[in-house]
């Protein structure tokens, strides 16, 4: 209780406002005070949308891999699993059956190459010949036109 002062009449009693309920007799509030249970659910949505949205364009993802020559590949020589490295590409259907695979590679160990392929281009099947079973031994011959071409002509 505070007693009125001297512009108020002498002797009267003014009543203090009582504080309120839960309130803080500091002025300053916490960072997260301000947050309410709505507030929380939609910064919970918006991260599982966000996760959802990234999951969802990863399996998006239609590459697949392929081999591609780890060195310059020359016509004539057998081929192992170190004459490959692979690379995630986006190709047709019809021109990925006949590219190697890493699934292929076991199977193709010992095949000779029928052309030669740059360090970096893919590798398909046409460019090997199977492994001979029998002890012989196959061998590559370059094809004629193309790249054939441009290698004698550059080398004259």
């Amino acid at each position: 209780m505070v007693e009125a002062g001297a512009a108020g009449q002498a002797g009267a009693v003014v009543p203090a406002m009582p504080p309120r309920r839960g309130a803080s007799t500091s002025l300053r509030r916490g960072p997260f005070r301000r947050l309410s249970a709505g507030h929380l659910v939609t910064m919970a949505a918006g991260l599982l949308g966000a996760t959802l949205t990234l999951a969802a364009l990863r399996s998006a993802d239609h590459r697949v891999e392929v081999a591609v020559a780890a060195t310059d590949l020359r016509p004539g020589r057998a081929v192992t699993a170190d004459s490959f490295r692979f690379t995630r590409v986006r190709m047709d259907d019809g021109v990925l059956d006949r590219m190697v695979r890493p699934e292929d590679v076991a199977a193709l160990e010992g095949s000779v190459l029928r052309s030669f392929v740059d360090e970096g281009e893919p590798v398909s099947r046409g460019d090997l010949l199977a492994p001979t079973g029998g002890g012989g031994r196959a061998l590559g011959l370059p094809r004629r036109g193309g790249a054939g071409r441009r290698r004698r002509a550059h080398r004259r």
